[in-house]
């Protein structure tokens, strides 16, 4: 059983761009994708991206990691980062479906986790961060948002709008547990 790390909510310390990941779905945009097809098996094709963009609302740095309850389907780059005090940083996300499978945003979602660290931490491994809070339990000034996908299908030149069902994004508290996933590779969340 996994420690978890404790996120103090006393401020909103980052904030989305986008409250609804929307990917848009163009067979003819496939060859115009950024590539981690290595990280996918052979019968998933790279159908869209989307970049969502953080920013630190603080004068202090921050660490961030991002979650996903479909790993398989999205690879995101970077999943782990630093933001510098005020600064943003643009996380951009790839989706992935088998050939000839159904585009169902249905259970995707993601989870955007951040936390304050001390300006000696910035250039440390920030996953090997988040694991050592984790296994320390340590307390942190930190929050956490909730985003939902939506796709939109392009079929004869129409647009077809898909929508989840699970609700809108949200702020939230959370705890994190401790996955041991590759940094390529999103994790998988948990809750």
């Amino acid at each position: 059983m996994s420690q978890e790390l404790v996120m103090d909510m006393s401020k909103e310390i980052f904030t989305l761009d986008k409250d609804i990941l929307v990917f848009k779905i163009n067979p003819s945009n496939l060859s115009k994708l950024s590539s981690h097809s290595s990280l996918h098996s052979n019968d998933s094709q790279a159908l869209s991206e989307e970049n969502v963009t953080v920013t630190n609302l603080t004068s202090d740095y921050l660490a961030i990691r991002t979650k996903t309850t479909k790993k398989e389907k999205y690879a995101v780059n970077p999943l782990y980062s630093v933001i510098p005090p005020n600064g943003t940083k643009v996380l951009n996300f790839t989706y992935y479906n088998k050939i000839g499978e159904k585009n169902d945003p249905k259970g995707h979602k993601f989870k955007f986790e951040g936390f304050i660290i001390q300006e000696n931490q910035k250039d440390e491994d920030i996953k090997k961060l988040f694991h050592d809070y984790i296994k320390n339990g340590t307390k942190v000034v930190g929050n956490a948002y909730k985003r939902y996908v939506r796709f939109s299908e392009e079929d004869d030149g129409i647009l077809r709008a898909s929508n989840n069902s699970l609700g809108s994004s949200n702020l939230s508290n959370y705890t994190m547990a401790d996955d041991k996933k590759s940094t390529l590779l999103m994790d998988k969340i948990k809750d």
